[in-house]
């Protein structure tokens, strides 16, 4: 969303109304011009059904041009500490960048929401990147209220990372998708505060075997039909 030429919403969330009153999501407004810019861009583009090629190093991620580059860039980036906050763990590429982080000794926490809005056939990908990063040592909890919609991730408290697109081949591969990584120290803080609380409100999470469909539904929420991880 753009108002006048001047500010954009990036944002996590979608706008229906349950966004706005049981799920953990994010947005951000950038007043940046070169940003703003960009984003105008796109969508002049989209709606004419031209090709969009974005600017280089105006700190937007765009799907499907650059944004899993940026984003396994942006967890090469941690060097004393990775928060996550992500439902979908369905790109090799990106679970492969967190192991990375891991194995080189950066202290990682990982907000996932089990099972909860994905389909039988991402839960598969999603539940083994969750056992195989839980053997590297990424700390993993499973978060069930508020809902789990967001796409943050924080590093070394300095950096984040949010936008629409799950880390899922279809989002980068596929989609329009757009992500921001910011610096600012008042938003820094704003969202490490809501992570930390979700952090603590959550308990230590062991994702079941993806093989055995029988445990899949254990300690999960009820089933919302119109809560989909696309």
């Amino acid at each position: 969303m753009v108002v006048d030429d001047a500010l954009a919403l990036l944002s996590t969330f979608n706008y229906a109304t349950k966004y706005f009153t049981e799920t953990r999501d994010y947005g951000i407004v950038s007043a940046q011009p070169e940003q703003v810019a960009d984003v105008i861009s796109c969508f002049e583009a989209d709606w004419h059904r031209k090709p969009f090629d974005p600017k280089p190093d105006t700190g937007l991620l765009w799907s499907t041009n650059n944004s899993r580059q940026l984003m396994a860039w942006f967890i090469d980036t941690a060097e004393k500490e990775l928060l996550i906050q992500h439902p979908k763990f369905v790109d090799a590429t990106v679970v492969d960048r967190i192991s990375a982080a891991r194995e080189r000794g950066v202290k990682v926490r990982l907000l996932c929401g089990g099972k909860h809005g994905i389909s039988d056939w991402d839960i598969l990908d999603t539940f083994a990147s969750l056992r195989v990063l839980d053997r590297f040592g990424v700390k993993i909890r499973r978060q069930k209220h508020l809902k789990l919609h967001a796409k943050l991730l924080i590093v070394d408290g300095k950096r984040a990372q949010g936008g629409s697109m799950n880390i899922d081949r279809s989002a980068f591969d596929l989609r329009r998708e757009l992500g921001i990584v910011v610096g600012d120290a008042a938003i820094i803080k704003g969202v490490t505060k809501v992570f930390e609380h979700d952090w603590r409100e959550s308990k230590p999470y062991e994702a079941p075997d993806p093989l055995q469909p029988e445990k899949h539904q254990e300690g999960e929420l009820p089933h919302d039909p119109d809560f989909l991880h696309e």
